[in-house]
C-alpha cells in the first residue's frame, strides 16, 4: 500500500508531517485541503512543488495555502527574498507584462548585489537559539541604538558574524558595538562588509589615498589645497593633477569642497557586474577621480556591447520559435486539408 492509498483509505487520518523536501516529489495529497508550511525553504522552486502536491488530479476542492513566519526574525528577510523569486518566476512563465523587465534584467548582465543584505552576512542562527534586541549607548547623554543578536536558550550571548559564543566580560552586558562579536577579527570583517565607510578606511590603511593607476597622492592633494583660496586651489589642482583638472565638473567639486571623497574612490578590481560584488578589501583598490571616471566609462561601454549582444541573440532566438510556430501550423493546416479532400 502507497502513501496515497493509506491517506485515502481511512478516514481518522488528518494530518501528515511531512519534510518540505521529501514531501514535494512523487506524493498525491489531492485528499488534502489545507497545506501548511512551518519553516521556510531555500529556494521558491522547492515551495512550489510541495504545493502542488495537493493540486493533483481529482482535487475539486479549494486548497489553503498558510506560511507561519516568525516576527523580528531571519524568517522575515527570507520570506521576502521568497516573495521576490515567487513574482519573479511567476511572471515570466505565465507571461504577464511585468516579465520583460525581468528578463531584460537578465540580459544586462549586472549583479543586483553590490552589498551582501544584512540578514545574509550573519552566519545562520543555531537551532537553539533565538534573536534578542540589544541596547547600546556609547556614552551618556547619547540615543541608544538597537541591534539584533543571537542568545542561545541557556541565555548565552552568540557573535553577531559567527554564532559562536562570546566569551567576552561584557558579553551578557555589552555597553559598545565590539561586545557584540567573539573577538576583534568578526567585527572588523562585520563593519567592513556593512558599511562602505569602513571599507574605504580599511584600503586607506593599505593604500594610503595613492592612485593605482596614475600615481596621484590624493590624500596629500587634499592636504595642500585646503587651507588655500578657492582660485589657488583651482591652480594647485591644475599644476599637481592635471588629469583631474581636465575635467571641469570634477575640477569644480574638488576645489569647493576638498575632502577625500572628491578626490578619490574605492573601486572595485573584478567589476560587480563580472562577479566582483560583496567582496572583501582584497577585490578593492584606490582610483582618483580622473581615473576612476575613465574606468567606468570604459566598463559603461563594455556593458552597452553585451547587452546590444544579448539582444540579437534573444532577437534570433525568438524569429527561430516563430519560424518553427509557423512552420507546424502551415503543416496542421495542410493535414487538415489532406482528409478533408481525401474524405
Amino acid at each position: 500500500m502507497n502513501f496515497y492509498t493509506f491517506l485515502q483509505s481511512f478516514d481518522h487520518v488528518k494530518i501528515a508531517i511531512i519534510g518540505i523536501t521529501a514531501g514535494g516529489v512523487g506524493l498525491d495529497f489531492s485528499s488534502a485541503q489545507n497545506v501548511v508550511f512551518l519553516e521556510l525553504p531555500q529556494s521558491p522552486s522547492l515551495m512550489l512543488q510541495a504545493e502542488d502536491r495537493a493540486h493533483r488530479r481529482g482535487q475539486s476542492n479549494a486548497v489553503n495555502i498558510y506560511i507561519f513566519c516568525a516576527k523580528d526574525t531571519l524568517d522575515e528577510t527570507r520570506w521576502q527574498n521568497l516573495n521576490k523569486s515567487l513574482h519573479r518566476v511567476s511572471s515570466t512563465m505565465d507571461g504577464k507584462y511585468d516579465a520583460v523587465p525581468e528578463i531584460l534584467g537578465l540580459l544586462k548582465g549586472g549583479s543586483k548585489r553590490r552589498c551582501t543584505p544584512l540578514g545574509e552576512i550573519s552566519h545562520p542562527l543555531p537551532s537553539n537559539a533565538i534573536l534578542k534586541k540589544v541596547h547600546l549607548s556609547s556614552s551618556y547623554g547619547q540615543k541608544e541604538k538597537q541591534y539584533t543578536q543571537g542568545w542561545t536558550l541557556m541565555d548565552e550571548p552568540l557573535c553577531k558574524l559567527c554564532q559562536m559564543p562570546c566569551k567576552g566580560s561584557d558579553a551578557k552586558t555589552p555597553r559598545y558595538f565590539e561586545d557584540l562579536f567573539c573577538d576583534l577579527i568578526c567585527c572588523e570583517e562585520y563593519r567592513i562588509r556593512t558599511s562602505s565607510r569602513s571599507l574605504r578606511q580599511e584600503l586607506f590603511q593599505i593604500e594610503h589615498g595613492v592612485c593605482t593607476i596614475c600615481r596621484l597622492d590624493c590624500h596629500q592633494l587634499v592636504r595642500t589645497i585646503k587651507p588655500l583660496s578657492l582660485e589657488r586651489r583651482r591652480e594647485y589642482i591644475e599644476e599637481a593633477a592635471p588629469n583631474v583638472a581636465s575635467q571641469k565638473k570634477l575640477l569644480d567639486k574638488l576645489a569647493n569642497n576638498p575632502c577625500e571623497g572628491n578626490a578619490w574612490h574605492a573601486d572595485h578590481i573584478v567589476p560587480v557586474y563580472r562577479g566582483g560584488g560583496e567582496c572583501k578589501v582584497e577585490n578593492m583598490r584606490t582610483l582618483c577621480v580622473a581615473c576612476h571616471s575613465k574606468v567606468t566609462a570604459a566598463q559603461r561601454a563594455e556593458r552597452c556591447s553585451t547587452r546590444e549582444k544579448a539582444r540579437k541573440q534573444l532577437e534570433v532566438i525568438m524569429n527561430d520559435m516563430k519560424y518553427m510556430e509557423e512552420t507546424a501550423t502551415n503543416v496542421k493546416v495542410n493535414l487538415v486539408l489532406g482528409t478533408l479532400f481525401i474524405s
